[in-house]
């Protein structure tokens, strides 16, 4: 059988759940530049060129590093995929714990947590804000700008980063959405707001109420470059902006939540 996709999340499960006795089955996905022309692969001879860990797991893989419901951390796919064709047991520990349908959140956040130290080159003793303020000392002494990305993310947003990956790799490993009811998916990193399902990014501010009223806007343009103050310190909009007061602007948390649900 055969199938034309675009969607990645297809083409990774494709690979995890054939098996011998399944039929022959051919992911072809249109090239972004080449017209008509299609990149085809064949399931059965990917799986041949992967290890058993990377066919195990190659859904926690993907979620890690980034889907439509899980966001991107570092490292990129490839490089975290290749980390697998030999993982260490500290490694395939943490991925049991996203693999496992009967784990806790709290044991999904601090095997999360511990993957964010592990892929950032923390130590088992470092907590994440120990790191982030290591890491953000080394890059202020090597140039002038700063780029908050680069720094590993926060123990709250960490956490609720963690349980989205756990929510979405139990329903690819089950092929079934309502493997955790839906009344309960707001224990797994989501919220119900205006524009239905909204991902939690953090339940913490993100600095001190002092420093928030000190870095604030005045734009009148919707905040859409980094003219804007807030954006350009990678701070969200706030009700102390005079402009926007953090509602409906394109530096607001609403917006691009409201985009992310649009997709």
């Amino acid at each position: 059988m055969s199938g034309v996709a675009e969607d990645s999340d297809i083409f990774f499960m494709l690979i995890h759940h054939w098996s011998s006795d399944s039929a022959a089955v051919f992911f072809s996905q249109p090239m972004r530049r080449g017209g008509f022309n299609v990149m085809q692969y064949d399931i059965e001879q990917v799986q041949k060129s992967m290890t058993p860990s990377q066919i195990k797991y190659i859904m926690f893989i993907h979620g890690w590093t980034g889907s439509d419901t899980t966001s991107a951390s570092k490292p990129g796919k490839v490089s975290f995929y290749r980390k697998f064709q030999n993982p260490s047991k500290d490694l395939m520990d943490i991925a049991n714990c996203f693999l496992n349908s009967t784990s806790k959140t709290k044991e999904v956040s601090s095997a999360g947590i511990r993957l964010f130290l592990l892929n950032y080159g923390g130590q088992p003793r470092n907590t994440l804000a120990q790191l982030r303020y290591t890491k953000y000392q080394e890059m202020i002494t090597v140039g002038s700008k700063t780029d908050p990305s680069r720094l590993p993310p926060t123990e709250r947003a960490a956490h609720f980063a963690s349980l989205r990956v756990y929510l979405q790799v139990m329903r690819w490993e089950t092929l079934d959405e309502a493997v955790i009811n839906r009344d309960c998916l707001c224990d797994w990193g989501w919220k119900f707001g205006q524009y239905g399902l909204m991902p939690i990014y953090t339940d913490k501010e993100p600095a001190p109420d002092e420093i928030l009223h000190i870095i604030r806007c005045k734009c009148k343009t919707r905040c859409a470059t980094s003219l804007c103050g807030c954006r350009k310190h990678g701070l969200r909009c706030v009700e102390a902006c005079t402009g926007c007061r953090g509602n409906g602007c394109l530096n607001s948390e609403n917006i691009e939540l409201q985009d992310e649900n649009a997709d």
